[in-house]
């Protein structure tokens, strides 16, 4: 009878010290799972410099009618919020053109333009810069420069799943402060009318 009442009472407090343990197990996981989302959080929430930049590379305005052009961009940018990305970047393009009774010549053009993107959806986005530029004429030996500065708009289409991405952007000119002329579509006069690209774009 004496050795049943200490069986119990073993088996008891056996059954105790089990219940306790394992409440005490439940309590430090879930205090470690709740810090370890927190610091996920924390991560996730306050991304450095490096995250915040995007870089843009461009190659484009390739033309074939009366000679070659080509053109090409480069742009370094700040995610302001994760749809918009304001930045500075630099263009420049070189053509050959070739006039029937006429001398040949080349013109090469470069400039400094600011940019606004706006992310419409996950793969469409919306652009607009400001470009001061810089067009050389090379005719009969003779070099010239003429500096204009004008906006344009427009948008573009891009792809991928990494950092790095792909896509193609056009672009329109609205304007300028040039008197002379309205910019032509063959890229003689100082700039392109329509400027479209291959984009390659890093954190986008």
């Amino acid at each position: 009878m004496l050795s049943k009442k200490y069986i119990t009472l073993a088996l008891m407090g056996l059954f105790l010290f089990s219940f306790v343990t394992e409440s005490y197990s439940q309590r430090q996981s879930s205090r470690s799972k709740r810090s370890s989302r927190d610091r996920d959080t924390e991560e996730t929430t306050t991304l450095g410099l490096k995250d915040k930049l995007a870089y843009d590379i461009h190659i484009g305005n390739l033309g074939f009618n009366s000679g070659f052009f080509i053109s090409g961009k480069f742009a370094a940018g700040y995610k302001i919020t994760d749809p918009l990305t304001a930045g500075l970047g630099l263009k420049a393009e070189y053509g050959f053109v070739n006039t029937p009774g006429d001398n040949d010549f080349d013109v090469f053009n470069y400039g400094l333009y600011g940019y606004a993107r706006y992310r419409i959806a996950e793969q469409f986005y919306a652009k607009a810069e400001y470009n001061y530029f810089s067009s050389q004429w090379d005719r009969d030996n003779q070099a010239d420069r003429e500096k204009v500065s004008f906006p344009m708009v427009g948008g573009g289409y891009i792809s991928g799943f990494s950092k790095w991405k792909y896509g193609f952007e056009v672009l329109f000119a609205v304007g300028g402060s040039r008197s002379q002329e309205p910019y032509n579509r063959q890229a003689r006069d100082v700039y392109t009318f329509i400027e479209y690209t291959i984009l390659f774009a890093y954190n986008f």
